[in-house]
Order: structure tokens, then sequence, then C-alpha cells
């Protein structure tokens, strides 16, 4: 019963996720994986599903930029510097973001810890 409910998510998904010619609008992604830090244990996971995920959307029509191991201003700066790219491809730009990395929740604001 669970595969077939999600064959029903991941079929659909995976054609419309390999049309990338048939799209018109830009698609622009950043992909950040924070593994090395400092303060705390090293994560095993997030350099490779960085990895993982840069392909999937490289093979997807999608530009990717990617990040790892930043600190809070390398953050900041690379999260800036793709919003001015996707701001400078007009209206009509897909943008994603995806992190892999530690984060924390407090009084329901979410946060991205920076290694």
């Amino acid at each position: 019963m669970f595969c077939r409910s999600l064959l029903k998510i991941v079929i659909p998904a995976t054609i419309l996720l390999s049309s990338a010619p048939a799209w018109a609008e830009n698609r622009m992604a950043l992909v950040i994986g924070q593994s090395a830090y400092k303060s705390v244990p090293a994560l095993l996971n997030p350099g490779n599903d960085a990895k993982a995920m840069s392909q999937l959307l490289t093979d997807s029509g999608f530009e990717v930029s990617q990040a790892a191991n930043l600190s809070q201003n390398e953050m900041r700066t690379a999260i800036s510097d793709f919003a001015g790219k996707v701001a400078a491809k007009g209206p009509d730009t897909v943008a994603l973001v995806f992190y892999a990395g530690h984060g924390i929740q407090v009084d329901g604001e979410n946060f991205l810890i920076p290694t």
C-alpha cells in the first residue's frame, strides 16, 4: 500500500523534473552542505546529500551554485549572491535552496547553523 502511494508521487515528480527542455523559465538552485562543524561532532551525510541533490537538480535543468562548510559571513554572502543572480534573471526565474546541516528553531523562528 505504501509503495503504491509512493509511486504515485515519485513517477509524476520524475516526469516533471526530467522535462527540463520544455520549461521556458530560468531554473536556479543554491545547494549548501554543512558537515565540518567545529563546535559539535562533524556530520557524515550533508556533504553527500548536497552532492546528490546538485546532480539531480543539474540533470533537471537547474543552474546550480554549490557551497560547503560555510561560516556565518560566508553563508550570508552565498545567499546574498544567489539572490542577486536570481533577481538578475528576471521574474520568471524558479529558485530553489537546498540546505543540509544543523538547524534550530527558537520561538518559532528557524535558523541554519554555520560551521
